[in-house]
């Protein structure tokens, strides 16, 4: 049976940044230099790369989430 084309390791960092930026995602090349660095983004180690599959990039965007309250500055017009 063959793996879900989601869960194969093959984007490096170039393609992984050029897939989210693709969905529409802001981010830069720091980014997920540090999300690795930070472990946020872990990546399969194969050679001397990073590859990280779509399925960990959609993990890692919905750990991104924030449930956040807005509040407007006082004074703020409505």
């Amino acid at each position: 049976m063959d793996p879900n084309p989601d869960d194969v390791a093959n984007l490096n960092q170039e393609a992984a940044f050029q897939k989210l930026r693709e969905w529409g995602y802001p981010v830069t090349r720091r980014t997920i230099k540090y999300a690795v660095l930070r472990r946020e983004l872990e990546p399969s180690r194969f050679g001397n790369g990073n590859y990280f599959s779509v399925a960990d990039l959609r993990r890692w965007v919905e750990s991104r989430r924030q449930a956040s309250t807005y509040r407007l500055a006082e004074g703020a017009p409505r």
